[in-house]
């Protein structure tokens, strides 16, 4: 698979060539309790309202969560956007695909990227 994963500043390589350990002075967090995955292909103009909701009903639990953005190939300012959220929740996860992969991909790696899932 051709796709990074942010978590916090780092960067990651996903699929076989993820590290099998945290990086030395990483946090390794406990398994949320709800984990939302939301690809994202060219959403710059509702992205900000998205994120903002999503994150709000998602603090309204009152239980441990993630939210994880996946930028799937965006030619917009998709993914700067996203780094930009990142730079103010250090707890969000970007990945993002090189190319645009559609959302069926999500199936395979999903449960190493959103870890809530139990799978």
């Amino acid at each position: 698979m051709n796709c990074s994963s942010t978590r916090r500043p780092l960067e990651h390589l996903m699929g076989d060539t993820m590290p099998a350990t945290p990086d030395p002075g990483s946090t390794v967090r406990p398994r949320p309790y709800l984990t939302v995955l939301l690809p994202c292909y060219n959403e710059s103009a509702v992205l900000p309202e998205t994120y903002r909701r999503i994150k709000a009903v998602a603090a309204g639990l009152q239980k441990s969560y993630e939210i994880v953005l996946v930028n799937d190939g965006s030619s917009d300012d998709t993914l700067a956007q996203m780094l930009q959220f990142a730079q103010r929740d250090p707890g969000l996860v970007i990945v993002n695909l090189r190319a645009t992969m559609g959302t069926n991909w999500l199936s395979r790696p999903a449960c190493s990227i959103a870890p809530a899932s139990g799978c």
